[in-house]
């Protein structure tokens, strides 16, 4: 019956919001467990900090200062998101136009060029597709661009909407 198919219709959707929520839920566990093994407090030698090991130029751009960061994981999550969000609007021709093919050896996602972007930034992403792969960057560590594109390639992150970063006041 009609109503019958409309619950089934409801519930597909909330299965599928659900299925979304832990997409975004696993890649952000992920990161965080690269990035610093899930540790809100640590600084790293390169004076990164937090779970997201965000460096300063990053938390100037987001307008956090390193204490109010460090000391708030809940404005660490928010931070990441927005992060998440403008390099999502920043990235957009190269999501459009790259995501669903292999490209330099690596099958591009769009939360693999995510992934990208929170190592090295948009730019150094930018760079890599404008150079056809050779551009391949690495951060102090040795990880390069490639290597988390690899590593976070199977994720739906639709749930994170591209924003530009207005400036306004992030939360903890």
């Amino acid at each position: 019956d009609q109503e019958g198919l409309q619950k089934g219709g409801n519930r597909n959707k909330q299965h599928t919001s659900w299925f979304i929520f832990i997409h975004f839920i696993s890649f952000k566990e992920k990161m965080g467990y690269r990035e610093s093994r899930n540790n809100y407090f640590i600084t790293n030698p390169y004076g990164h900090i937090g779970k997201y090991q965000f460096g300063k130029s990053a938390l100037k751009f987001f307008g956090v200062s390193r204490s109010d960061f460090l000391n708030n994981p809940s404005l660490q999550e928010n931070v990441f998101y927005t992060s998440l969000a403008h390099n999502k609007w920043k990235l957009q021709y190269e999501i459009n136009t790259f995501a669903g093919k292999n490209f330099a050896g690596v099958y591009v996602t769009e939360s693999g060029i995510l992934a990208a972007a929170h190592l090295l930034g948009a730019n150094s992403v930018k760079s890599f597709f404008k150079s056809k792969g050779k551009n391949v960057l690495a951060d102090a560590n040795g990880t390069t661009i490639t290597n988390y594109m690899k590593s976070f390639q199977n994720f739906d992150l639709s749930c994170v909407k591209a924003s530009k970063y207005d400036g306004s006041k992030i939360n903890g």
